[in-house]
């Protein structure tokens, strides 16, 4: 490809000598979230075993880097994109070429989370073939002893739920309880559509370090009802990984008693704060966790390439 000026400019994995200018150009993002995601993925990049760099992309003019972004490569066949730290006028060679590369590599899917003030980058990521999968609420709230969910929801029995260990369970029993409850459910349906259910309870594992510990499998009337997965994101504050209900168990109310137990669980932990992520378009569960005095946090719209089926 030539510039307006003639100069010829080529798309191609980042030479090794030339690694550390590459990654200062993806470094170079203003919003301190986001350096921050990036400085913790490139820590677990480095410690992994025979780390593979092929993923980082530059376009060059001459010898020169004219900007770079980078695949992560992440559980189950899939990868995360990090875009440049700022736009240039050669993004959309450097997106051509990192497609064709994540075609090449046979990734399930491969992503990049906007947040609220990315919208900039929203026309060149569809020029470039990704499509919108969702948008993504993030949502907290304070926990408190025991945590106040009868004061703004409708009474619930919570104590009519069992919990037992879900490591207990073997694999293929694992894969079945979290397939039947992702069947119909209203959080990200394309993602789910997407992922085969193996990348999915891999994900999961791969976001909670001492998994399965704080993972459950929920009992009602002594039948295997739902799941509940936590995971501490520190001492204080947990994350409710994924909280779900067996299609037969659905509308008769345990939604609002499994989350009350969840908020007594990371509680009892002691979790001072709960957080998680839900798909905007979900209504019944973000009037949920609204009533039960979630508030939220932040916005982000999950874009991705997904491998033709």
């Amino acid at each position: 490809m030539a510039s307006e000026h003639g100069s010829f400019l080529q798309a191609e994995r980042c030479p090794l000598s030339q690694r550390r200018e590459a990654l200062l150009h993806l470094a170079a993002v203003n919003d301190p979230s986001h350096q921050t995601d990036l400085q913790r993925a490139l820590e677990r990049a480095k410690a992994a075993p025979n780390v593979d760099w092929q993923g980082l992309r530059v376009v060059k003019r001459g010898a020169h880097i004219e900007t770079a972004l980078w695949v992560e490569p992440m559980e189950g066949n899939t990868a995360r994109l990090w875009l440049p730290g700022v736009q240039h006028e050669c993004l959309g060679t450097l997106l051509s070429d990192a497609r064709q590369w994540v075609e090449a590599q046979g990734y399930t899917l491969c992503h990049v989370a906007l947040g609220e003030s990315d919208s900039h980058w929203e026309p060149a990521l569809v020029k470039s073939a990704m499509e919108r999968l969702a948008a993504l609420w993030h949502l907290s709230v304070a926990l408190s002893t025991p945590p106040a969910m009868s004061k703004t929801m409708p009474k619930t029995t919570p104590e009519t739920l069992e919990v037992a260990p879900f490591g207990a369970l073997g694999r293929e029993a694992q894969l079945g309880l979290l397939q039947g409850v992702s069947d119909g459910s209203l959080d990200c349906p394309a993602l789910l559509e997407a992922l085969p259910i193996q990348t999915l309870l891999s994900g999961f594992y791969a976001g909670a370090p001492d998994a399965p510990r704080h993972w459950y499998r929920i009992l009602h009337e002594g039948v295997t009802a739902g799941v509940l997965l936590l995971a501490p994101q520190s001492p204080a504050r947990w994350e409710l990984q994924l909280m779900g209900l067996l299609p037969g168990w659905r509308g008769r109310g345990l939604g609002r008693a499994l989350l009350e137990r969840a908020m007594r669980l990371a509680f009892q932990a002691g979790a001072r704060e709960l957080c998680l992520t839900v798909d905007a378009q979900n209504a019944p569960a973000i009037k949920l966790y609204l009533n039960a005095g979630f508030e939220r946090e932040s916005e982000q719209l999950l874009y991705a390439w997904r491998k033709p089926s």
